[in-house]
């Protein structure tokens, strides 16, 4: 069984399997939580209502806050065996999920 998954994982285009992954995510990270925890608030059981509550606030954290935390950090290294004034600029992307730039990504809109 597992190995028609995974041949039938292998075989998808990438559109396919991000819908695929974007499903057992939320299916995961959300509604089976949720479920949870309309249950144990019905049932007035606080400690499994938080413990239910805790994916969903991740979900929403990854989704809403996590994408517009957008920042640069800038350093300094000093390398004695560089001649003097000698300039080098490193730059480190990642983490980078876009299709196209907003207001998040320095204000610059797609027009």
């Amino acid at each position: 069984m597992i190995a028609g998954i995974v041949t039938k994982l292998a075989h998808m285009t990438v559109t396919k399997f991000f819908f695929v992954v974007g499903v057992v995510f939320w299916a995961t990270a959300v509604f089976v939580p949720a479920a949870a925890l309309v249950g144990a608030l019905l049932r007035k059981d606080g400690i499994r209502a938080s413990l239910a509550a805790l994916p969903i606030a991740l979900a929403a954290f990854m989704l809403f806050v996590e994408p517009n935390r957008v920042g640069e950090i800038r350093g300094e290294l000093v390398v004695p065996t560089l001649p003097k004034n000698t300039a080098i600029k490193i730059a480190h992307l990642s983490d980078i999920q876009t299709i196209q730039f907003s207001g998040r990504e320095g204000g610059r809109s797609s027009s």
